[in-house]
């Protein structure tokens, strides 16, 4: 579901990240209450379990969708190498 409402394709591994990045860049642009909204539920999640639990799922939703992705390319024929893997998921969690 996450990856279909995105739409994030790509040719490469630097095409993805970077269609990951533009993304956020047209969301935050589009919607600047999102961003807004995302760091307050952060902040709430550190004081609330229940928010936190709830943050976290989301979070590892948005994780495993682009690791589906890259996957989903490795698997078309685009070689990634581990190291290539963990760079990405790096830049993916501090945006």
């Amino acid at each position: 579901m996450v990856q279909s409402s995105c739409r994030i394709k790509g040719k490469s591994t630097e095409e993805i990240v970077n269609n990951v990045i533009d993304m956020h860049i047209k969301k935050a642009r589009d919607n600047p209450d999102f961003y807004r909204f995302l760091f307050e539920m952060s902040y709430l999640s550190s004081h609330n379990k229940k928010v936190y639990d709830e943050f976290i799922i989301c979070q590892d939703k948005v994780i495993d969708a682009i690791v589906n992705w890259l996957e989903d390319a490795l698997d078309k024929g685009l070689y990634i190498s581990n190291q290539e893997k963990q760079n990405i998921l790096q830049k993916s969690c501090y945006m």
